[in-house]
C-alpha cells in the first residue's frame, strides 16, 4: 500500500503545482481501519513514519492527526 499512496501523493503534488500554489509538503495515510501509518512527501522525498497507530489507542491516533493539522 505504501507505493500506491506515494504515487498518489506525487500525482497530487504535480496537480497542485500546475493548478495552484504548490504546497511545501503533502501527507498520506495508509489504514486498514485498525492500524494507521502516516507518510510525508517533502522536497520530492517520501518519509514513512516508523510509528504505527492503532484505533485501540484513540488519543494517540488523534494526537498524530492533530500534529499534521497544526502544520497548516
Amino acid at each position: 500500500a505504501i507505493p500506491q499512496c506515494a504515487a498518489e501523493m506525487f500525482a497530487m503534488n504535480i496537480f497542485n503545482q500546475q493548478h495552484q500554489e504548490p504546497l511545501n509538503f503533502v501527507y498520506g495515510v495508509i489504514t486498514n481501519g485498525y492500524e494507521w501509518l502516516f507518510i510525508k512527501l517533502a522536497n520530492n522525498q517520501i518519509t514513512v513514519s516508523t510509528q504505527r497507530y492503532f484505533i485501540q489507542n484513540l488519543p494517540e491516533l488523534l494526537g498524530a492527526w492533530q500534529n499534521i493539522l497544526n502544520q497548516f
